[in-house]
């Protein structure tokens, strides 16, 4: 029997929008599809905390039509891109962090045909092919040889596809977790080539852009479809995945962590500060949305319904459609909710909510938003949490949205 996790259905409403003064579409997709509850196929690229594949092919199908372009502004490693790429369907998504940038960057091979891969993997093997070629009967490379000599290889590669590509298949080497030899070596990469050929062919353009969410580099009513799933409040650490990879192309990946919306790390003697510093980024991040969106475009958010901050639950979905709703003006104009077993076996509810980009002059100041959020939770907050709640309403105004990150500074070298 699975255990039900305190992210249950009739959760308590903490704002002055309740999520179930909403009723749930329950007809327009089938709730067999929206929790996937057959897998068929799982993400080619891992990365913590991404759409299932299944979950966006159901979503696109239902909500997009070819000769749109949908965006993800939070693409992570690219789901949404080659799911729109199986159906033909124009895509754009941004991310910050450069490791998920770069697997998602392998998704613009779409647009290639299937020649231009197969030169690719050909240029790559040969690159590679000293490496690869190491066996019983010849001289075994350390680790640290290894991961020298890929690094020489990569710099002799001028900047282009076959760079970035060369890139997401060392990232994919996870050198922190994975011990790096000839055999795992070949093993990843006939993984990772069979990936690259068998990506679907598309003529809809499919592009992955390094770029804050907040401060996109988009033109106004670019985008007719949006499908994302934004960051929670105290999320995993984003900048932590691949880390060791990463760091090996000297990228400084604490330059981002400030920019990670919601991160955990932030905001370390007092985490209830986080909570603002969530709500005030999350309503810059649909201010962009609406301003790249063309006028009636609807803007799907699945939103994890939970966070817990010092023992403490607050309810993701309801804070986002207050955002949306009273700082922006958005229109709510419907709400599913999915649900995926995790692997302890608890119940997980996600709450998926379709703004429509229709805004009607609301302009609540978002720390009324977050005043709220940290009040009501006065009620669900421990003993032990309560001066902490406190002090952080008492330093509400002090707080300041995160730095919003340039691709600069995301890929920047380390000293």
């Amino acid at each position: 029997m699975l255990k039900q996790t305190s992210n249950r259905r009739d959760s308590a409403s903490t704002l002055k929008f309740e999520m179930a003064s909403l009723p749930l579409d329950m007809e327009s997709i089938a709730q067999d599809s929206l929790n996937i509850e057959t897998r068929a196929r799982m993400n080619l690229f891992p990365w913590n905390g991404q759409f299932s594949p299944q979950l966006i092919e159901a979503l696109l199908n239902t909500y997009s039509a070819k000769g749109q372009t949908v965006l993800d502004p939070f693409v992570g490693s690219g789901t949404v891109l080659v799911e729109a790429g199986r159906l033909g369907i124009a895509a754009t998504g941004t991310e910050i962090n450069p490791a998920a940038y770069k697997f998602a960057k392998c998704y613009e091979l779409i647009n290639e045909s299937k020649q231009t891969r197969t030169e690719v993997i050909v240029q790559l093997e040969n690159l590679l092919a000293d490496l690869l070629a190491d066996n019983f009967f010849s001289h075994q490379r350390s680790e640290e040889e290894l991961k020298v000599a890929l690094s020489e290889k990569l710099r002799a590669l001028p900047d282009g596809r076959t760079h970035d590509t060369l890139e997401s298949f060392l990232l994919l080497l996870d050198y922190k977790y994975r011990a790096l030899n000839t055999e795992r070596l070949c093993s990843v990469w006939s993984r990772f080539k069979t990936t690259i050929a068998g990506l679907p062919y598309s003529t809809g353009h499919i592009q992955a852009v390094q770029a804050d969410a907040r401060k996109l580099p988009l033109d106004e009513q670019y985008v007719d479809l949006v499908v994302t799933s934004p960051p929670y409040i105290n999320v995993f650490n984003y900048h932590q995945q691949y880390r060791a990879s990463s760091e090996s192309f000297g990228w400084d990946l604490l330059s981002i962590a400030k920019s990670e919306i919601g991160s955990n790390r932030k905001h370390r003697k007092n985490r209830f500060l986080t909570v603002i510093q969530y709500i005030l980024d999350m309503k810059l991040a649909l201010r962009e949305l609406m301003r790249a969106c063309k006028p009636g475009a609807r803007m799907i958010l699945v939103v994890g319904r939970e966070s817990n901050v010092r023992k403490t639950n607050f309810f993701n979905g309801e804070i986002v459609a207050n955002i949306g709703l009273r700082c922006l003006g958005l229109k709510l104009e419907r709400r599913q909710e999915r649900m995926f077993r995790n692997r302890f076996g608890l119940n997980i509810f996600e709450d998926i909510l379709h703004f429509i980009n229709e805004p009607r002059g609301n302009d609540t100041d978002p720390y009324i938003i977050a005043k709220e959020t940290l009040v009501q939770a006065r009620s669900r907050a421990p003993e032990e949490s309560l001066s902490d709640l406190e002090e952080a309403l008492d330093k509400l105004r002090d707080v300041q949205p995160s730095p919003i990150c340039t691709p600069k500074e995301a890929l920047s070298i380390t000293a």
